[in-house]
């Protein structure tokens, strides 16, 4: 059985269009961007930013074949930078930072496959430590707890 020649000559387009990625861009109700991201079929592929609803950005992820990948990034509405960090093979992988809203370093550490390693530290808001802990493969090894100060 052969396919009429009008299908026959639109099949290859339209499995070509099939194949193409779909982006997607939802807004809020005045029209403005709240969310961008790319779909090949299956799986969420490239950059996935949101915003907030006066514009500012919220987030900007990233995914490879439906993985988390690269760096991920979170703002507050004010603009100051969240969180960053990235992931390998879909896992944590590298430095991790997170930031108090007014700016100071709120922790940091690495992961390494997903796990925490190292030495993790954190800050409170203010700018002084707040805790130390040693990681080892995914384990908490140690642990020390610094008073807010004046508090």
């Amino acid at each position: 059985m052969s396919l009429p020649q009008s299908t026959s000559r639109c099949l290859p387009l339209l499995l070509l269009a099939a194949c193409a990625p779909d982006r997607r861009t939802l807004e809020f109700e005045d029209g403005t961007v709240f969310l961008e991201t790319t779909w090949d079929g299956e799986h969420l592929e490239g950059p996935f930013r949101q915003w907030y609803p006066g514009g500012a950005p919220e987030r900007e992820l990233h995914y490879r074949d439906g993985e988390r990948s690269g760096e991920w990034i979170w703002w507050y509405e004010n603009g100051q930078e969240k969180r960053r960090g990235s992931f390998v093979d879909g896992w944590r992988d590298g430095l991790w930072s997170a930031w108090h809203e007014n700016g100071q370093l709120q922790f940091q550490g690495e992961h390494e496959a997903g796990q925490k390693i190292g030495t993790w530290r954190g800050w409170y808001d203010a700018g002084s430590p707040s805790y130390e802990e040693t990681w080892e493969a995914g384990t908490r090894t140690a642990v020390k707890r610094f008073p807010r100060p004046g508090g």
